[in-house]
């Protein structure tokens, strides 16, 4: 089953707000993107809200955890971390899920 984690896109970050883990697709207007177009700032400018799907995560971290878009062969540009900004974790290594969320930028 896929999940959908909603929360804030950034670069080179996702941050979520806590409790948004396994959220509904929230309604409105979101551009589908890439985790190569957020670490690339193509088409992307802060404040919008994106989609990320189909993605894996591939590692966990207690404050967070690293999706990957599995077709994309670019190592360089093909994951992104996601902060969890404690909000708790109901998913795994393996996992495909949605992330969607207002971009922003975030260096830390």
């Amino acid at each position: 089953m896929k999940k959908v984690i909603a929360g804030l896109i950034a670069l080179p970050m996702i941050l979520l707000a806590a409790g948004a883990v396994d959220a509904q697709c929230p309604s409105g207007t979101y551009a589908n993107v890439t985790i190569q177009q957020i670490n690339l700032g193509l088409g992307v400018v802060e404040g919008d809200t994106v989609l990320v799907d189909d993605v894996v995560v591939v590692g966990l971290r207690e404050d967070g955890y690293w999706v990957q878009e599995p077709a994309d062969t670019s190592a360089q540009f093909s994951g992104i971390l996601v902060y969890i900004n404690g909000a708790p974790t109901s998913f795994n290594v393996g996992d495909n899920v949605d992330v969607i969320g207002v971009y922003q930028e975030f260096f830390g």
